[in-house]
């Protein structure tokens, strides 16, 4: 069975993941600054997905931040396994994460109606 966070759809848990891996090998080659990464990747995660709605009485401006928080929140979690920090050296943890995700498309991909026809 994949390993889908709550609140995510399985392609954004997926594009979520990607962005985990990116986000630590870019940390490690210190090329790009890790916050300056997920700036970059939350402006492009808006223009695939959209900006969230609000609901009456909420600021907008408080709600992006909220989501922004939630999708950094989530890409922190996959990056460090559920942790402050990593546990094993970065490039273990990146190859668990690369397999793990082979692993939940493959079941998607065989396994799924809807995998491949959401938004």
């Amino acid at each position: 069975m994949p390993q889908i966070r709550p609140g995510w759809t399985p392609k954004q848990s997926m594009y979520l993941r990607i962005a985990a891996i990116e986000f630590l090998c870019v940390s490690c080659a210190g090329g790009l600054e890790g916050n300056q990464y997920l700036k970059l990747f939350f402006e492009e995660w808006v223009m695939v997905y959209g900006v969230p709605r609000t609901k009456d009485g909420l600021d907008s401006f408080e709600v992006m931040r909220m989501y922004k928080a939630w999708v950094i929140a989530t890409i922190h979690w996959h990056a460090f396994a559920g942790r402050r920090e990593l546990t094993v050296p970065v490039d273990v943890h990146i190859h668990s994460l690369k397999r793990r995700l082979q692993r939940d498309l493959f079941f998607l991909w065989d396994n799924s109606g809807t995998f491949g026809n959401e938004g």
